[in-house]
Order: structure tokens, then sequence, then C-alpha cells
């Protein structure tokens, strides 16, 4: 966890007052297979509740519904993330011998090897590394990710890294 000087959604929010910027915010529901109940209601609870909650506060929501949680889009919002808030709904894996190969599970729309269009949307993993890099790529503002998907807080053993820089996708 890299920390980015003062924590806390109250330092967060006056700092923000101070620059006169608004919270920002991204909500992902990557509904892949198989399909899980409720993402999307979850994610527009979330919006709905957070507007709600800082309402005297300027707040810009980006929601990234489940038919547009693709890989590329994903990574393309996660560039140079001027995001404050990460809120992720959907699958994820974790890969307890490599840690870095754990994270989220998005839609691949990308052509298969002929070129020609997938018949049928194919999953991809946006693994703990692509995440990090896509992070760090241009630099981020993120203070806070919250991760409504299995295996989000699975674990490996500590003596992992050792050879790896995760323990898994909390990590």
């Amino acid at each position: 966890v890299y920390s980015k000087g003062r924590t806390g959604l109250p330092s967060l929010l006056k700092e923000l007052q101070e620059k006169r910027e608004p919270l920002r915010m991204l909500l992902i529901a990557a509904n892949t297979y198989p399909p899980i109940g409720g993402v999307d209601e979850e994610v527009a609870v979330v919006e709905d509740c957070v507007r709600r909650a800082f309402a005297p506060f300027q707040v810009v929501i980006d929601t990234v519904p489940p038919e547009r949680a693709t890989y590329e889009t994903v990574i393309r919002k996660l560039e140079g993330c001027p995001y404050h808030i990460l809120h992720y709904a959907g699958h994820a894996v974790h890969d307890a011998d490599r840690p870095r190969n754990s994270g989220l599970i998005l839609r691949d729309v990308r052509p298969l090897d002929g070129g020609e269009a997938p018949s049928r949307d194919r999953l991809e993993v946006l693994t703990l590394e692509a995440l990090k890099n896509a992070l760090w790529r241009k630099g981020h503002s993120l203070r806070f990710a919250y991760l409504s998907c299995c295996q989000g807080a699975a674990s490996s053993r500590g003596d992992a890294l050792l050879g790896e820089d995760f323990l898994g996708t909390a990590d």
C-alpha cells in the first residue's frame, strides 16, 4: 500500500476543497460468465448513495457498465487514473503460487487469431502486474479501492513475497 500523504476521507475531501477539485470515482460493473445477480444494481446503489452522501460536494462518477467492462476499456481508464475511489463489482481470481497472476476478470472482445470478431465474449484477467503498471504509467490519484468480488481478499503466504510483488488482489 502506497500512501499519498494524509489519509482518510475527511483529509481527502479537505484537500480537494482547497484545490477546488471534485471527488472522482470509477465504478466498474464487470458481470462476466457465470453471471452474478445484482452487479448492475450494486453499482447503481453505490452511485446513488455517493451522490446523496456528498450532495454539497462536487462528485464526478464514471460508470463502466457490464457491456463495456472490457480489458481494454478498464486499462484505458486506469492509465493516469484521475479517480480517487475505485469500486469493482465482478469476478476475480487468485493464484496462490503466483499471486502476480491474480486479478480482476473482464471481458475480452479482441478479434480472434484469424482477425475475425469473436463469436462470443471471452474473458481476460486484469492481472495485478497489469493493474499496477496501468496505474503507475502516468501517475494516479487513487486513494481507495473497494473490491466486491470473489477471491478479492484471498492472500498467499507471506513467504511468497520472496519472489512476488503481491500476496493477492487486495494487496
